[in-house]
């Protein structure tokens, strides 16, 4: 079987070509795209996210020294929550076991290197040294948070520390 092909018809020179109406495209227009508005942040949610832009609170030597020193419980309570404010470097309002086992490190890390037998250690990073910081700060931060933790749900809140500091006081 074979297929022919059609002959194209070819134009004479004295014949006039018919101008054919040529089909232009049109475009259908989409309908336009609803798009939504954008979602609305919860308060609670949004609130969060504020706290966690806030300012990250620096706590020092003059503040340690200053609740030592207070009998004025309205001044013991400030400081309080300027320490706690410090420690909760997530502003979620609690201090959570990873938290209190960063700043628990970090002054156990300052207290023993005014030891020369570690601080040689510490510099060298000494694997031993390091491990042994570890399971010490862990164990540290832990009971510090089971003594505060006074409803027992493993955080400490602002009221349970002030409550644990200033009326231990």
């Amino acid at each position: 079987m074979e297929v022919k092909q059609a002959e194209k018809p070819v134009a004479k020179p004295t014949q006039k070509l018919e101008k054919k109406p040529v089909k232009e495209e049109v475009k259908k227009e989409e309908p336009a795209k609803v798009v939504p508005p954008p979602a609305k942040v919860a308060p609670a949610k949004k609130a969060k996210e504020e706290k966690k832009q806030a300012p990250k609170v620096i706590w020092d030597a003059k503040d340690t020294e200053a609740l030592a020193n207070t009998k004025d419980p309205v001044e013991a309570e400030r400081l309080v929550l300027k320490y706690f404010a410090s420690i909760d470097v997530d502003n979620s309002g609690f201090i959570e076991k990873d938290e209190m086992i960063t700043v628990v490190k970090s002054l156990y890390e300052i207290e023993i290197s005014k030891r020369p037998e570690f601080k040689d250690a510490l510099i060298r990073k000494d694997p031993k040294i390091i491990e042994a910081i570890k399971i010490e700060t862990e164990k540290i931060a832990l009971d510090t948070i089971k003594k505060m933790d006074l409803d027992k749900d493993g955080r400490v809140s602002k009221e349970e520390m002030v409550k644990s500091i200033v009326l231990s006081k």
